[in-house]
């Protein structure tokens, strides 16, 4: 994913060092981000997340989220 917020692009398949799974297989993410980067947050999980996975996003004091990745429709 390109995008100058984020700082640089990701090729291939992103994974953690010793990750069985795929990032789409991944169902839950968790993210804190600092302010001024939960637009590059939402870029990033929809870049990578597969079908159905859930984003919670904790934005701040009494400022959580919930986002679920929905299936890309073709236009």
């Amino acid at each position: 994913m390109r995008d100058d917020s984020f700082g640089h692009s990701v090729e291939g398949n992103p994974r953690y060092e010793g990750m069985d799974i795929d990032i789409e297989e991944v169902d839950l993410f968790f993210v804190y981000p600092w302010p001024g980067e939960q637009e590059m947050m939402l870029k990033l999980f929809d870049a990578v997340a597969g079908e159905g996975a859930i984003l919670v996003a904790y934005f701040g004091d009494r400022d959580i989220c919930l986002y679920r990745k929905l299936e890309d429709e073709d236009y």
